[in-house]
C-alpha cells in the first residue's frame, strides 16, 4: 500500500474518481451507532485554489448520514477503482442546500491510501543485467530509470529525479520503450498508478 501525501497527486487520484462518476462509501467517524454503518455519495467538483483545496460531495444516502455529518465532523472515505482501493480521511467544511439536495464542502485530505490489487505475478530483473527504461511524457520530458519489477499487468520503475514528484502524477500517459533480454525492443504506452519518493531513489 502507498500512502500518498503530495498535493498535485491526490487532486490527480480526486479528479479521476470525479470523471469516473465513482461512488464512494463514506463511514462517519466518531459515530456512536453500534458496527460501523457506510453511506453513498459523489464528488460533485474539487477546487484546488486557497491554501489547500476543497472536494464538494452529494447528499449522503441514506439521508440519516446527513445529520451525523454534520454532528461529527469527520468522514472516511472508502471505493475501489480500476482494481485499486482508494482511501482517505477528512473534516466537513461546510454544508449547503440546492433545490432540497444537500452537498458538503470537504477539505482536501492530507494524505491518501492506495493500494493495487495485484492480478498478475511480477518478476524482478537481474540486478547484474539492469533494464534500463525510457519514459517521455506528454511536453516531451524524458525521464530514463530501471524496471524494478514487471508483470502482464504493468511494471515499477525506479527513476532518480528531484523533479520526480512535481513532475509526474497519477493518471498521466506516458510513452515507454525499454530492450529485454530477448534484444528486440518494447514501446507501449502506460498509466501512471502511484508515485512513492524514497531516499534512494
Amino acid at each position: 500500500m502507498d500512502k500518498i501525501t503530495n498535493t498535485a497527486q491526490i487532486i490527480g487520484i480526486l479528479k479521476k474518481i470525479h470523471k469516473r462518476r465513482a461512488m464512494l462509501n463514506i463511514s462517519i467517524v466518531g459515530a456512536t451507532s453500534g458496527s460501523e454503518k457506510y453511506y453513498s455519495s459523489a464528488i460533485l467538483e474539487i477546487t484546488s485554489g486557497g491554501t489547500r483545496g476543497h472536494i464538494i460531495i452529494d447528499e449522503l444516502t441514506p439521508k440519516e448520514g446527513h445529520d451525523l455529518l454534520l454532528k461529527a465532523g469527520k468522514l472516511k472515505a472508502r471505493l475501489q477503482l480500476d482494481g485499486i482501493k482508494i482511501s482517505f480521511a477528512t473534516t466537513l467544511e461546510s454544508n449547503g442546500n440546492d433545490a432540497g439536495i444537500a452537498f458538503y464542502t470537504l477539505a482536501l485530505p492530507r494524505e491518501m491510501d492506495y493500494m493495487e490489487q495485484r492480478a498478475h505475478h511480477r518478476v524482478r530483473p537481474s540486478l547484474t543485467k539492469p533494464l534500463i527504461v525510457r519514459l517521455a511524457n506528454e511536453d516531451e520530458t524524458v525521464f530514463h530509470g530501471e524496471v524494478y519489477d514487471l508483470s502482464a499487468g504493468g511494471l515499477s520503475i525506479k527513476l532518480k529525479s528531484d523533479l520526480l514528484i512535481t513532475t509526474l502524477k497519477p493518471t498521466d500517459i506516458l510513452t515507454c520503450s525499454f530492450t529485454p533480454p530477448s534484444k528486440e525492443e518494447v514501446i507501449c504506452k502506460l498509466e501512471v498508478r502511484s508515485i512513492h519518493a524514497t531516499n534512494q531513489h
